[in-house]
């Protein structure tokens, strides 16, 4: 049976009151290579720029990584930042889906649910907009990387997505068969802070 934790920050805002959430906002601003949220990160790919891609529900992709870690080691995640395009997006709640994309290094339906983070999205402008995780989701890593699903609580959000992306790559993949997004934006700009513990020898 797959155990999912839920992770909601504690602190309130009037905007993520009116969504009738006690969660923190997610803020806006989020600088690639600085200190944000917090001195480590796992991986760093978050930028604005891109096409649009519009979120009504649950997403029908996933954005995975591999190459972060090694199989064994425990890894925790404090935090993300991800673009967002905030004219055409109202006030919202998103919901990330964290798996651990097992030994083969690729993600499938059957990947491994090792977590949730739930966050509000206040309105505002475009650009990277990030949030610290009040619980981490913890997990020993069966492969090398990670995928993140992403779910909108009420409305449309509009996501940037990528086609520029430097290494480690961070990849749209569909949910249904894991198979590669294949159009104009195939991967999404990403950054997830956290640390690595290495596994035993």
């Amino acid at each position: 049976m797959k155990k999912i934790t839920k992770h909601v920050m504690t602190m309130m805002t009037a905007s993520s009151l009116c969504l009738g959430s006690l969660l923190a906002d997610l803020a806006p601003d989020y600088d690639k290579g600085s200190e944000q949220l917090g001195k480590d990160t796992l991986v760093d790919q978050a930028k604005k720029g891109g096409g649009d891609f519009a979120l009504q529900g649950r997403a029908w992709w996933v954005a995975a990584a591999n190459d972060l870690w090694k199989a064994g080691d425990k890894v925790t995640i404090t935090g993300i930042a991800i673009p967002i395009r905030g004219d055409t997006t109202a006030p919202n709640v998103i919901t990330f889906t964290f798996y651990d994309i097992g030994s083969d290094d690729n993600f499938d339906p059957a990947a491994t649910v090792v977590g949730t983070a739930e966050e509000a999205y206040p309105g505002g402008e475009t650009g990277v907009w990030y949030a610290k995780f009040d619980e981490p989701i913890t997990f020993t890593a069966h492969g090398s990387g990670v995928a993140v699903g992403f779910a909108s609580k009420s409305g449309t959000m509009f996501l940037k997505v990528s086609n520029q992306q430097s290494a480690p790559g961070i990849f749209r993949k569909a949910i249904k068969n894991g198979e590669p997004v294949v159009d104009e934006f195939p991967n999404f700009a990403m950054t997830l802070a956290g640390t690595v513990e290495p596994g035993k020898k």
